[in-house]
């Protein structure tokens, strides 16, 4: 969803939010005062994992960078006893490198 999200912000020259509450994750388009929502998804339901993240609302601006953030953010995905991990860079790249739990 971070990578659809950040496609989808260079394609329509608009800013996109991923949007975490919970386990629901929700894509909005915003166009000035006018927000679209792009998708839904509750990962909880559809896949019985639980995300958490360092921040809930992430927004990349129309060039596909991490709008108004300036460090690495991590999304932690837990399904039992196994987690794994994701960070998000300030440039809008997705790295499991370096990202430890």
């Amino acid at each position: 969803m971070l990578t659809q999200a950040r496609a989808t912000a260079i394609q329509t020259d608009r800013t996109v939010q991923v949007i975490r509450s919970n386990n629901l994750v929700t894509l909005v388009s915003v166009n000035g005062a006018i927000r679209t929502t792009i998708s839904q998804q509750d990962l909880g339901t559809q896949f019985g994992i639980t995300l958490t993240s360092t921040k809930d609302t992430v927004g990349y601006d129309s060039r596909g960078m991490v709008a108004g953030n300036n460090v690495t953010l991590k999304f932690v995905v837990t399904n039992g006893v196994t987690r794994d991990s994701v960070c998000l860079m300030a440039l809008g790249t997705i790295s499991r490198t370096g990202c430890s739990l």
